[in-house]
């Protein structure tokens, strides 16, 4: 479902024609459509909307939480549910790592990253995931 959405291509890996010009011209098009993310294989590329969108809310969670990052169209709750699940079945610390231009929304990415980890943790571990992403978000 994430490989070919309605709009665009949902990942950039199916591109026939590798081209600056088409990259830009599928995540304009993606863009226009609201649908701001887009996947580069497991890499997953954001373009700041610069208006809410309601794309955050328990809904999305529930579509995400548990699934492979490719069952679902892309989105960040993908990205940070298969690092979730990483550092839950091997037991060790995992990153995700956020670039960008200033402005380009890489708080507010940490910040809905942090978000869906503590609505898909279990109540017992919701403190340290505040009291982490307070330390982060400071």
């Amino acid at each position: 479902m994430a490989l070919h959405t309605n709009v665009g291509l949902g990942d950039f890996i199916l591109m026939e024609k590798i081209t600056m010009e088409e990259f830009v011209k599928n995540l304009k098009l993606r863009h226009e459509a609201r649908q701001i993310y887009t996947y580069i294989g497991d890499v997953c590329v954001s373009v700041n909307p610069y208006t809410t969108l309601d794309i955050y809310g328990m809904d999305m969670v529930n579509q995400y939480k548990g699934r492979e990052i490719f069952e679902r169209p892309p989105h960040i709750f993908a990205i940070a549910d298969a690092a979730y699940k990483s550092m839950r079945r091997n037991g060790k610390d995992t990153c995700i790592v956020i670039s960008g231009e200033s402005g380009s929304g890489k708080t507010e990415a940490s910040k809905v990253i942090m978000r869906y980890i503590a609505k898909v943790t279990n109540v017992a571990q919701q403190d340290d995931i505040e009291r982490v992403k307070d330390v982060l978000l400071q």
